[in-house]
């Protein structure tokens, strides 16, 4: 009994790892700081079990908030989510803001 325990225990824990994900490279050197900018990107868990367009939402997220304005990269950045429920499973948004700055001489 006690063996079959630590099976359910170690699947368990092992289900709930995953990888550290950068969704951006370090800040430069030297910027121009250009001003506030967010991205949000969403996927549907259809069913609970089927994931459509959930694995980039970060990405996305933080591709979309830097085009916008225009810019390089975000500093300062945070990162929250939402969902909604919907009778043929759930919504999941990830919301992406920060300052946008450009690369080159600048303000540090």
């Amino acid at each position: 009994m006690l063996r079959y325990l630590w099976i359910v225990v170690l699947v368990g824990l092992l289900g709930c790892a995953g990888r550290l994900a950068f969704v951006a490279p370090p800040a430069p050197q030297t910027y121009t700081v250009i001003g506030p900018a967010s991205g949000t990107s969403c996927g549907l868990l259809l069913f609970g079990v089927i994931p459509i367009s959930m694995w980039d939402r970060a990405r996305l997220a933080y591709q979309e908030a830097i085009e916008d304005a225009r810019a390089n990269a975000l500093l300062d950045t945070t990162v929250g989510t939402h969902w909604w429920w919907t009778p043929v499973g759930t919504i999941h948004c990830y919301d992406v803001a920060g300052t946008a700055i450009v690369a080159g001489t600048g303000i540090r």
